[in-house]
């Protein structure tokens, strides 16, 4: 579902549509009914399909030889993809050498979206794929003593790290992770983990060595373009806290000019049955990115207009996100049934079940700050009276002040 959203998505960039072919479902033969009503569930896999056709960036020994143009168009393309990724709300949580395929007219590809999709859907436990420590971050490999929790902004980080680490290979035409390491257990370093955290400690020990030795294996690229030092220090950053967002990075980046989106026909008001889900983390890490839009109904709860996000839905009801939009001044009339930008989450009500509702402001429909709060409770009381098995206890208004709710 995921994949097919993102291959109709007019906005998406080639990167990603190019490189999606098809998805299938495999079930295994079963020696009895009895044997498929138990195991059915258990033993569904999924498989997906990409075009293997370029070479993989550890493959690509024809980046020594590139120009600046090619490379800059390459990191262009890898930071537009893994961005917007995110503002779907996706961390990728696996990018890797492998996954990052190139050609060598240089075009960029990316092969999948890692765990993203499973993880904000429905949170289950993750566990970070062991075989590509050298592109994990610093906060898995032991270099703080951090503890990492799973929430969406460190997961984001965690890939903006990565992006980082593709970007050195990029530029440098290296077929492998600047800490990639082997263990050495005369030291007592026993495994992969250890052997990469050591290795980031030695880099970060002596970074200015670190880039004047990449300065030099990019033939100069890197400090001809003071934008690709920038963006180096700001994705190799140790604590993850000031680490730079790839939708920072894409935006020092500026336009990739050199390889167009392809605009096919757009996904517009498709049906919501079909599109993904997204926990409430991921859902507001969405708006937050600006790129989310919604649409009115006419079924405003005692006047205060109400809709919902177009793309994504919650499982809490299995439908679309749903939303209001209060402290409207008086005379600001909304149209029904048009695609409306949400500038930024107001505040969120809390239903206890998971049906929570989003109180957003609307692009160009600034709110009256003294009319929010009393077109909340008015929101509230009129929701609950139309629920008459959803007590107002169930019900918390909680105000939003950026950064996490």
């Amino acid at each position: 579902r995921e994949y097919l959203a993102i291959q109709n998505d007019a906005k998406a960039p080639r990167s990603l549509t190019e490189a999606y072919r098809d998805s299938y479902t495999v079930r295994p033969a079963y020696s009895s009914k009895e044997e498929r009503r138990r195991r059915a569930a258990e033993e569904l896999r999924y498989f997906h399909a990409f075009d293997g056709r370029h070479a993989s960036l550890e493959d690509a020994t024809f980046l020594r030889e590139a120009d600046d143009e090619t490379k800059l168009g390459l990191v262009r393309e890898l930071l537009g993809a893994v961005g917007y990724l995110h503002a779907r709300g996706l961390p990728h949580l696996a990018l890797n050498s492998k996954c990052v395929r190139v050609s060598s007219r240089g075009a960029l590809t990316l092969v999948g979206a890692g765990a993203g999709p499973k993880l904000v859907a429905t949170k289950r436990p993750f566990a970070l794929p062991e075989e590509w420590w050298p592109f994990n971050a610093p906060e898995t490999t032991g270099v703080n003593a951090m503890i990492i929790q799973s929430n969406l902004r460190a997961l984001l980080s965690m890939d903006a790290w990565a992006v980082g680490v593709l970007v050195v290979m990029i530029v440098s035409g290296a077929r492998e992770s600047p800490f990639d390491a082997e263990p050495n257990w005369t030291r007592g370093i026993f495994d992969d983990r250890a052997a990469v955290g050591d290795k980031t400690r030695s880099v970060f020990a002596d970074f200015a060595t670190f880039l004047r030795d990449l300065d030099a294996t990019s033939n100069g690229c890197l400090t001809r373009h003071g934008w690709l030092v920038k963006l180096v220090l700001g994705l190799l950053t140790l604590e993850a806290t000031d680490r730079m967002t790839v939708a920072d990075a894409a935006a020092l980046a500026g336009p990739d000019e050199a390889s167009r989106r392809r605009f096919g026909p757009p996904l517009v008001r498709a049906p919501a049955s079909g599109e993904p889900f997204r926990s409430l983390e991921a859902v507001v890490n969405i708006i937050e990115g600006g790129a989310c839009d919604c649409v009115l109904q006419d079924r405003p709860f005692d006047t205060v207009p109400y809709g919902e996000i177009l793309g994504f839905r919650n499982r809490g009801d299995g439908d679309r996100w749903d939303l209001f939009v209060p402290g409207l001044p008086a005379g600001d009339r909304l149209p029904l049934d048009a695609t409306l930008r949400i500038a930024k989450l107001i505040g969120i009500v809390l239903v206890k079940g998971g049906n929570h509702k989003l109180a957003v402001e609307l692009v160009g429909h600034p709110p009256n700050a003294a009319l929010v709060l009393p077109d909340v409770r008015r929101f509230i009381d009129a929701y609950v009276a139309s629920k008459p098995n959803l007590a107002k206890s169930r019900v918390r208004y909680l105000e939003y002040s950026g950064k996490g709710p």
